[in-house]
């Protein structure tokens, strides 16, 4: 009997749980027990009783989250709505005398809700994840640009798909009706439909086809793009009816409505004459689009037209004008002035006629170099190294945009200083570029000019700003690792006491909201220095240090568990992943080499086909996943293993800790081994 019971109650807790399961409900009820700040606007026009019909509907609902989500000034114009207006947008929600399974919706499919203005467009993508076995993944289904976050939510009238954004309605007009007449007056698209109405003859084709495409996603630069237009380079290409036609053409893909919430990071898609309109997407609140060489930001994206989407953009695609020197002085003032210092070699490689590449720190990016007491932007030395090291060589080109893969998929260039190399590779949906021992994120990439090719960045290369713990709390990717490093006072003993760091730097990961500013960045607590080590005054480390997963994995192991709970044997094991000195993973040739730890243990590394770097020690292997990060006062290479065995957690054995505690220590072990040996002769 009782076991009849439990396997009864197995058989509950075993059944998929839902929010929204409610046997037998109707599609109002539904929406009324998931959504109720969409029932509410249901009940405000009396569709509680429509969608409790017998009848079938399927019904696109925002949760309350999608309505907490919107700005005052939306969640204003919904409140203020009257009733017929009311009607029309829950409407366009609305699909009826259909039961829609959205697993059966193509990608780019189109169908028509009740409301008036009720087009509505779909995208279906499949996230993939590659495995041993092959390939298997999620497909995720969208409407419109919004997510369906519970899909198929059955109801005894219909279907309800649960979105994650508030919709508003299509615009009944085209693509083309709706930019010289925008729904929305803050649109501001007058000057590039005028612009358009300059072409005649054959060269009207591309806007023939954004007025006739049945879907079509449009770049529409706002006015305000072309007030940043000299007034004469502006002229020019008004007079000029090919170059005009082919720069219109670049701004719009046909045969598809592209969402930015769908369109995943570097991302591209062909154009009307066949060229790649190619999607970025770094972790900032900010998505790029990059076409017939130039990028530019959306500012407002995703506005539905009866025939696909429209995308505002700050910035005229495909119209190139200034040359690279140009392109500096308008964007990156700071790294212009640097140029004019500069020896007259260095700026007339800036000059040549094409094949130019230049990698431009912006403003913000110097900003940082304040912290650093010893870098004098007056030095010509040092002037004229930085300004080598982010100019590329004449036979190297780079395209960041093209760059397909993660790290491993990474690229070298050579620069003028010495041919020293940048490293450039996607991580974490953004693009970096590595030189000189500084990591740097992409902030606008293969900007187009004259004579060459722009990539604006936010570091300078070549001038570490941050010591090792301040680098290491910085990065997401070693947040835990941090934690770890700083529990057992190893962050002190590898700061660098030449100065100390008054102000966060703008990409700080742990608060990605905040902005650069005054702030004061402590990545040592004094609370813990007290039981910490001394600094390492005058030393540099290179520090193989192990990202934040393997440190979850560690600590989910007996033996690392009972390591992290000691913080000598935890020191001990985190000096076995450092050597003294700067030893670049980068530089180094293929080959194997030994190293002595700071815990005079020796370590084996190899380096093969010029970019994979390996660890061994004691039988294990760790694999650097990211080397050559500087600091002031070293490097860090990260790697996805810890280099560890049981002895470590039999006791202290931390050379650096106080002598009475490594003297308390060797007791101990001393003890331990005299008790085994009285009991393996008893």
């Amino acid at each position: 009997m009782y076991r009849q019971i439990l396997l009864l109650w197995l058989t509950y807790l075993a059944r998929p749980c839902y929010a929204d399961d409610i046997s037998g409900g109707t599609v109002y009820q539904v929406i009324a027990h998931n959504c109720p700040r969409f029932a509410e606007l249901l009940n405000k026009v009396d569709h509680a009783d429509l969608l409790s019909s017998p009848s079938d509907f399927t019904v696109f609902a925002p949760n309350d989250t999608a309505f907490e989500n919107l700005s005052p000034e939306a969640l204003h114009e919904i409140n203020s709505m009257d009733y017929l207006q009311t009607t029309n947008f829950v409407e366009f929600y609305t699909i009826h005398k259909i039961r829609l399974d959205i697993t059966n919706v193509r990608n780019n499919e189109v169908r028509n809700s009740m409301s008036p203005d009720g087009t509505l467009f779909f995208n279906k993508r499949t996230r993939s994840n590659r495995e041993s076995i092959g390939v298997t993944g999620v497909s995720e289904f969208y409407v419109n640009g919004a997510l369906i976050v519970r899909p198929n939510v059955m109801a005894q009238n219909g279907i309800v798909q649960i979105i994650d954004r508030v919709l508003f309605p299509t615009s009944s007009q085209n693509a083309l009706a709706y930019i010289q007449n925008p729904d929305q007056s803050w649109v501001k698209s007058l000057k590039f439909f005028q612009l358009m109405k300059l072409l005649r003859g054959d060269n009207y084709q591309p806007v023939t086809e954004i007025n006739t495409l049945a879907k079509i996603t449009l770049f529409v630069p706002n006015d305000d793009a072309f007030d940043k237009i000299p007034e004469e380079k502006l002229h020019q290409l008004q007079g000029q009816g090919t170059t005009l036609k082919e720069v219109i053409q670049k701004h719009f893909i046909p045969n598809q409505f592209i969402f930015t919430s769908w369109v995943q990071h570097n991302h591209g898609y062909p154009n009307t004459v066949g060229s790649l309109v190619t999607f970025r997407k770094p972790l900032q609140d900010k998505i790029f689009v990059y076409s017939g060489g130039v990028s530019a930001e959306i500012v407002y994206g995703n506005i539905t037209v009866n025939n696909g989407v429209i995308h505002v953009v700050d910035t005229l695609l495909g119209f190139i004008y200034y040359t690279c020197l140009e392109q500096i002085e308008k964007d990156a003032k700071i790294f212009f002035q640097l140029l004019s210092k500069g020896s007259e070699e260095i700026r007339l490689k800036l000059t040549l006629s094409t094949g130019v590449t230049v990698l431009v720190p912006i403003d913000e990016a110097f900003d940082m170099l304040i912290n650093v007491p010893w870098v004098n932007l007056n030095d010509q030395k040092l002037i004229d190294k930085i300004l080598e090291l982010h100019i590329l060589q004449e036979d190297e080109t780079l395209h960041v945009n093209l760059i397909d893969g993660n790290y491993n998929s990474r690229i070298s260039r050579r620069t003028l200083y010495y041919g020293w190399p940048i490293t450039v590779y996607n991580q974490r949906n953004e693009s970096w570029i590595q030189g000189g021992y500084v990591r740097a994120a992409v902030n606008r990439s293969d900007v187009e000019n004259t004579n060459g090719r722009v990539h604006f960045i936010d570091s300078v290369l070549g001038v570490p700003f941050l010591d090792i713990p301040a680098a290491i709390y910085y990065d997401e990717w070693l947040t835990r690792t941090y934690d770890l490093l700083q529990s057992v006072g190893m962050a002190n003993y590898l700061r660098d006491v030449r100065y100390n760091p008054t102000r966060l730097p703008y990409r700080n990961y742990r608060n990605p909201t905040s902005n650069f500013g005054g702030q004061t960045i402590i990545p040592y607590s004094p609370a813990l220095l007290n039981t910490a080590l001394d600094p390492c005054f005058g030393c540099k480390f290179t520090f193989f240090i192990p990202n934040g997963t393997e440190i979850d994995h560690f600590h989910l192991s007996n033996v690392g568990e009972r390591i992290m709970q000691t913080p000598c044997a935890m020191r001990h094991v985190f000096k076995r992943h450092m050597i003294r000195g700067e030893h670049s993973m980068e530089r180094m040739g293929n080959g194997q080499y030994i190293f002595t730890t700071l815990t005079n243990e020796q370590i084996r590394i190899t380096k093969y086909a010029d970019k994979y770097v390996e660890l061994l020690y004691n039988g294990k292997r760790a694999r650097v996943v990211l080397m050559d990060i500087g600091a002031t006062n070293g490097l860090i290479h990260i790697v996805d293993r810890i280099l560890y065995y049981e002895k470590d957690s039999f006791g202290c054995v931390d050379a650096a800790s106080s002598s009475s505690t490594s003297i308390l220590c060797t007791l101990v072990i001393v003890l331990i081994a005299r008790l085994l040996s009285c009991l393996s002769n008893y």
